[in-house]
């Protein structure tokens, strides 16, 4: 959570929960742990999600949470084992960097990954990264937050690509886009809400149960949504990356198994209809074995990044 957003809530959001679930099985498919030594967590805010990650690292590694806006009580305070604070970056390099949610702060993201950044990493090192997507959504919220921009996913990737090479790209949360484009909507006919930051989460367990729920299927839908990217620029198109952007207007999603963790998956996806500006497509996530894990027919309407119009196909 950012510092900014602490509150006297003492549940965690779910957005925030879903996420961190999201991140630990990333990294646990991507990165050998067991060479894994050091992690600086930039940016780590209270740093909750390096506390998340102690579990998967071996008993000699230690997660280092860098952020300048540390109080003089933020790191004299008492902290779970395999965990630091400092407000200065550390000196010894990671063989794992998170940066999640940061560089949309940053007025000169381009020095910071380039300066600050890569000299984290190990010759053989990861860097984790998520920032928030579409800048045509940026709001009040986006302002309170102090966020300086929202990305594109082809600036995105650019920037990263000055400083590092990129292996695997994929975005989250795509269910959060609708919600947003009306609040934005909202906003630009002059209706405003009050403000809250995750910090301020007050859902009781019933709600608390659902939305959480409803995120931990939105990563599936998002999965889904990457792999018709792919599918597309396989074939010529250009995915996320010409200006138009994909969204889900109708989902019928039968989970039929729940493989365990980090069992490898196949995932098989076909177009099966369009119209004028929407098309339907089939999606199927077996294991590797062959069981049928989930079956997905989504209608996706097209829309343009940066006015969230119908575009015609």
């Amino acid at each position: 959570m950012d510092l900014s957003e602490r509150g006297a809530a003492t549940a965690r959001h779910p957005w925030e929960v879903v996420r961190a679930e999201f991140f630990r099985n990333l990294i646990a498919s991507s990165v050998d742990l067991t060479r894994v030594r050091e992690v600086v967590d930039v940016g780590a805010g209270d740093g909750w999600f390096a506390q998340e990650m102690v579990p998967m690292l071996d008993d000699a590694a230690h997660v280092t949470c860098w952020d300048i806006n540390y109080s003089e009580d933020d790191l004299v305070a008492d902290l779970p084992a395999g965990v630091l604070r400092t407000a200065t970056r550390p000196s010894t390099p990671a063989q794992l960097v998170t940066l999640l949610d940061v560089i949309e702060h940053v007025p000169d993201d381009r020095s910071f990954l380039r300066d600050e950044v890569a000299p984290l990493l190990t010759d053989d090192g990861r860097l984790i990264v998520s920032v928030p997507a579409h800048p045509a959504l940026y709001s009040q919220h986006d302002a309170a937050l102090h966020h300086e921009r929202r990305y594109s996913r082809r600036e995105f990737l650019a920037r990263l690509r000055e400083s590092f090479t990129v292996v695997d790209s994929g975005s989250l949360f795509t269910s959060l886009l609708a919600p947003r484009v009306v609040e934005v909507a909202a906003e630009k006919a002059g209706r405003t809400s009050p403000e809250r930051g995750i910090g301020g989460w007050q859902g009781g367990t019933a709600v608390t149960a659902a939305v959480t729920g409803a995120l931990r299927l939105d990563a599936l839908v998002g999965l889904m949504q990457d792999i018709a990217g792919d599918d597309e620029r396989s074939r010529g198109g250009d995915g996320h990356d010409g200006g138009v952007a994909w969204l889900a207007r109708r989902i019928d999603l039968e989970v039929r198994s729940r493989p365990r963790a980090l069992t490898p998956l196949v995932i098989t996806t076909w177009a099966s209809g369009h119209g004028a500006a929407w098309a339907e497509r089939r999606t199927r996530v077996t294991t590797d074995a062959g069981l049928v894990v989930a079956e997905a027919a989504a209608i996706w309407a097209a829309v343009s990044t940066e006015t969230f119009a119908p575009v015609r196909l």
